[in-house]
């Protein structure tokens, strides 16, 4: 009786480890940067993947912005209304898409913060989308003339946000 007790302990044990290793296995990433007067600060909780050829996991991101010692939080993606629309309509999803660039660029004389989403691959029209803050925070929609300027903001000078693209 005693050696049954002991292997129920023991696979008892092994399933509670491996249980935390599986749940540390996922990590917060943070990356911060600052446009005009607007610091923010992306949180991703995602695991590396094993390859380069491999998305990594991830399940959320959120986005701190701050200004003039104000603190605003969200969940990412934030887009405007007509950007989910349009993917929505498109049969996608907005929880799939993930930050993976972001730029600040002077557009029109002011800057603005712009984040690139992707759902890490394809060209389908719900497999990416844009948000754009202008240099206090606040979402541009589309119909600003400011949006379209920055959505031509050069692609390659845009820098990596650590999130579901691999390493």
């Amino acid at each position: 009786m005693k050696n049954k007790t002991k292997f129920c302990l023991g696979t008892v044990m092994f399933c509670l480890v491996q249980s935390a290793c599986f749940a540390q296995s996922f990590q917060s990433w943070v990356e911060t940067f600052t446009c005009g007067d607007v610091s923010y600060k992306v949180t991703s909780l995602c695991k590396a993947s094993d390859d380069a050829e491999t998305l990594n996991a991830c399940k959320s991101q959120n986005l701190e912005m701050t200004q003039a010692g104000n603190t605003k939080k969200t969940k990412l993606p934030q887009l405007n209304k007509s950007v989910a629309k349009t993917i929505k309509e498109a049969g996608g999803s907005v929880r799939d898409l993930f930050l993976v660039k972001q730029a600040c660029a002077k557009i029109a004389g002011a800057p603005l913060e712009i984040f690139y989403y992707s759902i890490g691959g394809g060209s389908a029209p719900d497999g990416e989308a844009w948000s754009v803050y202008d240099a206090k925070g606040i979402l541009l929609e589309e119909n600003d003339p400011r949006f379209d300027k920055a959505v031509d903001y050069p692609f390659e000078r845009m820098k990596p946000v650590r999130s579901i693209m691999p390493q």
